[in-house]
């Protein structure tokens, strides 16, 4: 045997009854820590498992750590793919709640809600709107209170539908997922709210259902925190028969017949006064704002005539109404945040760059999750909210009213901003769609109190 003959026996040796030549393993650092953490990770009884720690013993290790629902099943339906499928039947591919359950006659109520908004206001009739001036088209809001939107969760015995809160903000939802350009939440929620909760007599009365039937466009100014600290009637005042004071930015005032007003009384006490919007001393100075599918005002009193609509002080009742238009608010930017996903994520199946659509980035992939994650969460706290309206007008009402806007908002901008980022340069064009979510974010959010404040209205009630 030669010198590499000699030098190549020294690095084998015999193994078994017939001496079989055996080349043992050089030393791989490595791969010793990359198999002790294998095995620690495994958890004990990893060994036994594994049997002789082949490769299938191996694989079936390492699924073994994954939890039930997030198992990978390898095989005919492809590397990668989750078993199951999370998308709810009936959802038409919407991002749908794991735990809000609907019964038969709530989906009745979404299903209707959708075919006839997405029907009557596709995206063109709502282009068509913008910037629009002059007196609005009464068709649209008469065909929603023909459907008895407005008073879909007022008792029967003021004319209402008798539904509660959850299916008014099921009709919200929808309605935020084409941005509807109707007085639905200023005229069929604020203000119908307003006059069945913190208004009485006859006078009250036969204006809820004028409001209710579509007769009368209303809108409640309320001007005041709601959050707490200043009084819900802002710096208007009551002297006598008249009204003083600024009311603050109102949405749909600019198209409005009649304004309720929340102003304070000689005697102290917070009531609620009906103002004729041609009234001489009211002046209702249309501002501008960068969401054109809806408008707002600045409502200014100067001596205007009103009509006080009840006695007593309806400072409460004007919260619960304050908190309850924030709920439905909170449904409506949940089905806008809802719209915009969708948008975005049949953008990005469409879309193909080097070969493949590039929703399948993996990058874009987290990003979507994300969002998904955020308004499956913010729709949650809406209809915790929705759900705990019962009549109640206490300080859990508000805290979860509160918690349900600042999640619905933060999501709404989220999913608006995201969409237009991931749309590339078409989302800047304003021939593009997303550019108008994300406007009605930005102005959805700051109305009925902003981000900030109504955090800061949770951190107090949890603090209590």
């Amino acid at each position: 045997m030669g010198a590499r003959g000699r030098r190549r026996a020294r690095h084998v040796r015999r193994v078994g009854p017939q001496g079989a030549l055996v080349r043992p393993r050089t030393a791989d650092p490595r791969r010793d820590r990359r198999r002790a953490h294998a095995e620690r990770d495994a958890g004990p009884g990893a060994r036994a498992r594994a049997g002789a720690g082949g490769r299938a013993g191996r694989a079936g290790r390492h699924r073994a750590r994954l939890p039930d629902r997030r198992r990978r099943r390898v095989g005919r339906r492809g590397r990668g793919q989750l078993r199951g499928d999370r998308r709810r039947a009936g959802s038409g591919g919407r991002i749908v709640s794991t735990s809000v359950v609907l019964g038969d006659d709530q989906r009745d109520i979404r299903d209707v809600a959708r075919r006839f908004l997405t029907a009557r206001y596709p995206a063109d009739v709502v282009r068509a709107g913008l910037r629009a001036s002059g007196s609005p088209d009464p068709s649209g809001w008469r065909e929603l209170c023909e459907l008895g939107w407005p008073g879909i969760a007022l008792p029967e015995d003021r004319g209402g539908a008798g539904y509660s809160t959850v299916e008014r903000c099921l009709v919200l939802e929808e309605a935020g997922h084409v941005l509807l350009p109707e007085p639905l939440l200023s005229c069929g929620v604020l203000a119908a709210d307003a006059l069945a909760l913190a208004a009485g007599g006859a006078e009250a009365d036969a204006l809820l259902a004028r409001v209710v039937d579509g007769d009368v466009r209303a809108v409640l100014v309320a001007a005041g925190d709601l959050l707490g600290g200043a009084e819900p009637h802002g710096a208007v005042h009551a002297d006598g028969g008249s009204l003083q004071g600024d009311g603050g930015l109102v949405p749909d005032a600019d198209r409005a017949e009649v304004l309720l007003v929340a102003a304070r009384g000689a005697d102290g006490a917070t009531g609620l006064y009906a103002v004729a919007r041609d009234d001489p001393g009211v002046t209702v100075a249309p501002l501008p704002l960068v969401d054109e599918t809806r408008g707002h005002a600045v409502v200014t009193l100067q001596g205007a005539a009103a009509q006080p609509l009840g006695d007593g002080d309806a400072t409460s009742a004007l919260r619960t109404v304050l908190d309850r238009g924030a709920i439905a608010l909170a449904a409506e930017m949940i089905g806008g945040a809802q719209q915009a996903v969708q948008m975005t994520l049949a953008y990005l199946r469409e879309r193909h760059q080097f070969g493949v659509p590039i929703g399948s980035f993996q990058a874009l992939k987290h990003r979507m999750a994300d969002l998904h994650v955020a308004v499956v969460a913010a729709r949650e706290s809406v209809y915790l909210a929705a759900e705990a309206d019962d009549g109640r007008q206490d300080a859990l009402l508000g805290a979860l009213a509160s918690a349900a806007k600042v999640a619905a908002g933060e999501a709404f901008v989220r999913a608006g901003a995201e969409g237009i980022q991931m749309h590339g340069g078409i989302g800047m064009t304003h021939e593009a769609d997303p550019h108008l979510y994300y406007k009605r974010a930005l102005v959805s959010a700051a109305t009925l109190g902003t981000t900030a404040g109504h955090r800061e209205r949770v951190a107090r009630a949890l603090d209590a």
